[in-house]
């Protein structure tokens, strides 16, 4: 009996050895896994975006800023005129943190007043935000017991001094009340549209090889373009359906709002889908096996829809090769949308660069999709 299980085991290994897609599925997805779960999952932020608003314009109101700059977590992303400019730039993404520091900060702290500088900070994403606040708080109070010890070893103390000279005040935009629902809603959205989109797409040219009617297109009227248009569209349309019943279970359950238009949020959403129908349609071209199939999209679309899009964990703080390999992934230029429409009422101006990634995707794709069926159709 024991050769006989000895001569079955040894017939199962040379078969996978012989089957390279098997060799990818046993050994490269779970090398895969560990370096994408090893770099990306990552909860430290860095290099956050710090806007500057100063009032001041003074040797100490200087010093606050670099002691910021100076601290390793932040850097400098632009300098605002005015709290307006600074909105603006938050709106825009430029700023994740906006520092404010008052008029009459450098001689604010005579007769033992305490001087209030003030923190903005972009809550549409919660993660980040709170992270950054905790970094800007850190860095506050440093500076804080420098400039008292320096005020106490001075000459002049001044008769009112008591506790700490300087005073964060912190203010939570876009998401005040920082539920975590805000930020993982609408998240959640570009990764499900990806899974109804690519992943189901992926099997559906597999499906016809794998049953054997694909041999009955073959001799049909139908063009290359037309079954891909075809065995696409359904896909997408129950993706958009999805879309809209998360949106309303988000609103509804979870008091997620839409500050923004949402013909922008639909426009956009529809171009996102359509890419992700073509990833899914390109890799059906590629591949014999349901199941190789399945895997394949898994790996390209919805791990990295996951990990390297700005999700959960920031690409700031990912090591430069994945912030490259992000470049691709779609679900990066589809959640700041989604996030700026819902939570910032941004508008379509804003996104145009995120637009015209996803159309140049869907237009390659889509071609390349084409290119490979067309041999067998003709």
């Amino acid at each position: 009996m024991f050769g006989r299980i000895t001569a079955v085991m040894g017939k199962e290994f040379r078969h996978i050895v012989r089957d390279p897609r098997s060799l990818v599925i046993i050994l490269l997805m779970p090398l895969l896994m560990t370096f994408l779960y090893g770099y990306a999952m990552n909860l430290d932020v860095k290099n956050i975006p710090l806007g500057i608003v100063d009032h001041d314009n003074t040797p100490e109101s200087r010093e606050l800023a670099e002691a910021f700059l100076s601290s390793g977590q932040f850097v400098l992303a632009r300098r605002y005129p005015d709290g307006q400019a600074a909105e603006e730039g938050m709106r825009r993404r430029q700023s994740v943190v906006t520092m404010v520091i008052p008029a009459g900060y450098a001689v604010m702290y005579e007769g033992g007043r305490v001087r209030p500088v003030e923190l903005l900070v972009d809550g549409s994403n919660g993660n980040t935000a709170a992270i950054a606040l905790g970094y800007a708080q850190a860095v506050m109070a440093r500076k804080a017991v420098a400039v008292a010890v320096e005020l106490l070893a001075g000459p002049d103390i001044q008769s009112g001094f008591s506790g700490l000279p300087i005073r964060l005040e912190p203010r939570f935009w876009y998401n005040a009340a920082q539920k975590s629902s805000h930020f993982f809603v609408p998240g959640l959205i570009a990764v499900i549209l990806m899974m109804a989109s690519a992943l189901l797409t992926s099997v559906t040219v597999v499906r016809e090889k794998e049953s054997g009617t694909l041999e009955q297109l073959l001799v049909s009227p139908v063009g290359s373009g037309e079954l891909v248009i075809g065995k696409a569209l359904p896909y997408g349309l129950l993706a958009l359906v999805d879309g809209a019943f998360i949106l309303m279970c988000g609103s509804l359950a979870f008091g997620v709002p839409l500050r923004g238009s949402p013909l922008v949020l639909f426009a956009f959403t529809g171009l996102y889908v359509l890419a992700a129908l073509t990833i899914g349609l390109f890799i059906s071209t590629l591949v014999d096996k349901q199941l190789v199939a399945m895997f394949g999209a898994l790996i390209v679309t919805v791990l990295p829809s996951f990990m390297l899009s700005g999700f959960i964990f920031p690409l700031r703080s990912m090591p430069e090769f994945l912030q490259l390999i992000s470049l691709v992934v779609p679900a990066r230029y589809y959640i700041p949308v989604v996030r700026g429409v819902l939570l910032k009422g941004v508008g379509a101006g804003v996104f145009v660069s995120n637009g015209l990634f996803l159309l140049a995707l869907m237009v390659v794709l889509s071609v390349a999709s084409v290119v490979r069926f067309k041999p067998r159709l003709e």
